[in-house]
């Protein structure tokens, strides 16, 4: 049996995953910028390594009210079709290698949680976690705002200054 290696995490009162592979880093909460116009889900924008990097609240995706996360907050950095993404999570858990045995079935997601972003999920240590779709959480529309709006700040953080 195959295995991939994942990360858990929880937001509020839900467990997630996300592959391994498709994280580029963790961190620590830190501050961001506000984005005009932006997605209901984009909390502001920082620069990570030179490149813009969109801070992403899935609170609603999980069923629950978005909240100020506090200084114990993490973002898990993630790099979707070119664009970083940084996604809020309120605690990191474990690194969790996992086969097929560990994925349960689609109808154990609960209503309240937007089945449309949840591509997988799996039973580790007794809880329910629900693999995220990065992309999905943005449509086409709000990914070509983040777009124009990452070209913006990338052409004027090169002006020169005067």
């Amino acid at each position: 049996m195959a295995q991939r290696t994942y990360i858990s995490f929880t937001i509020g009162t839900r467990n997630g995953v996300f592959a391994l592979d498709d994280i580029v880093e963790i961190y620590r909460i830190v501050g961001f910028k506000e984005v005009d116009e932006a997605p209901r889900r984009v909390i502001g924008y920082c620069s990570f390594r030179g490149q813009p990097m969109y801070g992403i609240d899935i609170h609603d995706v999980f069923g629950l009210k978005q909240k100020p996360f506090d200084a114990n907050a993490s973002i898990i950095i993630t790099l979707a079709q070119q664009h970083l993404f940084g996604v809020l999570v309120d605690k990191i858990g474990e690194i969790h290698r996992l086969d097929e045995t560990a994925e349960k079935s689609r109808q154990a997601i609960p209503a309240d949680i937007q089945h449309d972003h949840v591509r997988r999920v799996f039973e580790i240590d007794g809880q329910t976690h629900f693999e995220i779709e990065i992309l999905g959480l943005l449509n086409n529309e709000e990914r070509l705002s983040l777009l124009n709006h990452s070209r913006l700040v990338e052409s004027t953080e090169n002006e020169p200054s005067t």
